[in-house]
């Protein structure tokens, strides 16, 4: 089977194969974001055009194919509700650059094919902009680079020659583009919003908290081990227990979900906060991943934020633009603190619909009847979670139409939203105001570099509630839940052990440390290029214009700076060039690479081992107008390598002849 399918794809002109295979690359990351419909199609069309340049099939006649687009079209259009925006037209553009292969017959069919694949590398970084992403797209381009430059020397079809010249012409020509491209990076004007993004697919499905706190968003994040942002102390680290990320401040409840303040209200600046017996200020760095939300992430108490930012009256930060690209940004927090001691909070933070929760209100009227003072009642309603047989799970039953009471009462089996969720309640029908805040905790240290990388399976929910004398306190009630009582699943009330590292592991030793290291490593390589790719933005372009002395906001500095990069690159361009000419001593060789470069625009290159005679031989039976000259010409080369009688007279001869060559095919 494996001789036949081998056989089979010989037949296949290596031009062809080349080309498919460039194609087969662009779109295997788009696969994945396609209706299955169109996923399974794509491939299909791909494999109909490798079975027909085999001698297997037939390619489809034009009504044929005019049935497929149409087809295509309509259920692009039934799904996306529309053939305009980043998802629908880039699905769009892939069938038809598959479909375009039924109907590659000329050179002309193939540019366009090329053409729009390089237009489609463009646009899958709308998409994507990770570093894995840009090798995969860069080993794309090589390939169809190559394949245009094979179809360009061999105007017949492509079908005879060698790939390897090809390729290495198109990786020494990528390699030659760096410069200019490293040029246009840093010095080129950058908009202020996003570089790659559309607004109309800014809210797209990307993974992260929700501005809505029910039961079973972050359950769902729970297990995606995706990195939500990354972070730099300024010294050591604090302890893991004392990182809680601060996002969102859920302050509205309905009686089922919590949700954040639509409109938050900007509070004083920072500086002028009630912060009182501060400990020592942390300062961070925070690197985070695209969310397409306006929140930000800081650490209990944020002392200083982003000029950019806002911080609200619930000390939640917030940006004044959607995070729809990666995001660099700088804070100072302190982990102990007193806040807002003197004014008691407003009657939203004790709102609880009437009728909701008649359970959890008897229960709450009967821990304020036993303890008069808050913090004492905070502490007894933690020990009812702790005495009680209450368990954390990530799957969690499903719960009737009041939540609260049938989570406290009758499942009593949940993860960090349910008990933050019934334990705020609990508070504010006690008296007590309470606000539920969403966010991350803890995170995991890279041993090979000096940050931590939390990921999104670190969500997590707490409350906060108003003491009086001590202001606003974070309580965490997921944390008073004893680690015998952590399950697996409902359904089988296993005990299972807190920390990741004791989980049984199946494999050994050495590889699961293998791996880790290699995840670690990766992880690195990843915060480098977010650092120092991705997170190149305007305000980071016009600190460095300033450190060169240039002023960014004059248009005619910036000019001239890129016109000097320009001439002085296009004068090292001369100088290799002029060095590629002089790279041997022999004036016979240079002649002669001349002249290979002038037939090599009629498609004429030498062919791995072929010798100079053979060269012209096969030159002249092409060009048979000039086969006397290139018979001449040959005959002088050899000569002057190889004869030990060559004259300088030789040398002029084969210049002036290879100068006043004209290249005629006709005899």
């Amino acid at each position: 089977m494996n001789a036949r399918l081998a056989r089979w794809l010989a037949r296949v002109p290596p031009a062809h194969r080349l080309l498919l295979i460039g194609l087969a690359m662009l779109a295997l990351p788009h696969l994945l974001r396609l209706p299955a419909w169109l996923a399974l199609a794509i491939p299909a069309l791909l494999l109909w055009r490798l079975a027909h340049d085999a001698g297997r099939v037939r390619l489809p006649s034009r009504f044929v194919l005019l049935g497929l687009v149409a087809a295509a079209v309509a259920g692009l259009f039934v799904h996306y509700r529309t053939l305009i925006g980043r998802d629908a037209g880039s699905a769009l553009l892939l069938f038809l650059i598959a479909a375009k292969l039924l109907e590659m017959h000329r050179r002309r069919d193939v540019y366009v094919v090329l053409f729009l694949a390089d237009f489609l590398i463009v646009v899958g970084f709308l998409f994507e902009q990770s570093l894995p992403y840009t090798l995969w797209m860069g080993a794309t381009l090589l390939i169809l680079l190559a394949a245009q430059i094979h179809f360009a020397r061999h105007p017949a079809g492509g079908d005879d020659g060698p790939l390897g010249p090809d390729l290495r012409l198109a990786t020494r020509l990528l390699l030659q583009s760096l410069p200019l491209a490293v040029v246009l990076f840093l010095f080129f004007p950058r908009p202020g919003g996003p570089l790659w993004g559309m607004p109309e697919d800014a809210l797209g499905a990307r993974t992260g908290l929700s501005a809505t706190l029910s039961p079973g968003r972050i359950s769902h994040l729970s297990d995606d081990d995706a990195v939500a942002f990354r972070v730099r102390f300024r010294g050591p680290p604090p302890p893991p227990g004392r990182l809680y990320w601060r996002g969102l401040v859920h302050v509205h409840f309905d009686g089922r979900s919590w949700y954040a303040p639509h409109h938050p209200v900007p509070a004083l600046q920072p500086a002028e906060l009630d912060l009182q017996e501060l400990s020592d200020p942390v300062h961070y760095t925070v690197t985070l991943e695209p969310h397409d939300r306006r929140w930000l992430f800081v650490l209990d108490a944020p002392l200083s934020v982003p000029l950019d930012t806002v911080i609200t009256v619930d000390r939640q930060v917030a940006s004044p633009r959607p995070v729809s690209e990666l995001k660099r940004y700088s804070a100072i927090s302190v982990l102990r603190y007193r806040l807002d001691t003197r004014h008691r909070p407003g009657p939203v933070y004790l709102a609880v619909p009437d009728g909701a929760a008649p359970r959890t209100r008897a229960l709450a009227s009967r821990l304020r009847a036993a303890q008069a003072d808050d913090r004492a009642l905070v502490n007894a309603a933690l020990d009812y979670l702790r005495s009680e047989p209450f368990f954390y799970s990530r799957q969690p039953p499903l719960l009737p139409d009041d939540p609260i009471d049938g989570f406290l009462f009758d499942s009593r089996i949940g993860f960090c939203e349910h008990y933050a969720s019934a334990f705020a309640v609990l508070l504010r029908l006690a008296g007590i105001p309470a606000r539920v805040v969403s966010g991350y905790q803890g995170g995991e240290p890279n041993p090979l570099d000096d940050y931590l990388i939390v990921r999104q399976s670190d969500a997590h929910a707490w409350v906060e509630a108003w003491l009086a004398g001590e202001g606003w306190v974070r309580i965490d009630p997921t944390a008073a839940i004893p680690a015998e009582r952590i399950l697996e699943t409902p359904e089988r009330l296993r005990p299972r052990r807190a920390e990741a590292g004791d989980r049984v592991q199946t494999a050994p030793g050495w590889l699961q440390r293998g791996l880790r290291r290699i995840g670690f490593v990766w992880d690195m390589l990843d915060e480098r290029w977010n650092q120092w790719i991705l997170g190149f933005d305007r305000h980071r372009q016009i600190d460095l214009l300033q450190r060169l002395g240039i002023d960014p906001f004059d248009w005619r500095a910036t000019a001239g700076l890129l016109g000097a990069l320009a001439v002085l690159a296009l004068a090292g361009l001369l100088l290799y060039l002029r060095w590629r000419d002089r790279e041997t001593h022999d004036p016979a060789i240079r002649i002669w690479r001349r002249l290979c470069r002038r037939l090599a625009r009629h498609g004429l290159v030498p062919a791995p081992g072929e010798t100079p005679r053979a060269f012209g031989r096969r030159c002249a039976r092409k060009m048979q107008g000039s086969a006397r000259d290139l018979e001449r010409i040959v005959a002088l080369y050899l000569r002057l390598r190889y004869a030990p009688d060559a004259s300088g007279r030789d040398l002029e001869e084969m210049q002036r002849r290879v100068r006043g060559l004209k290249l005629d095919e006709k005899a």
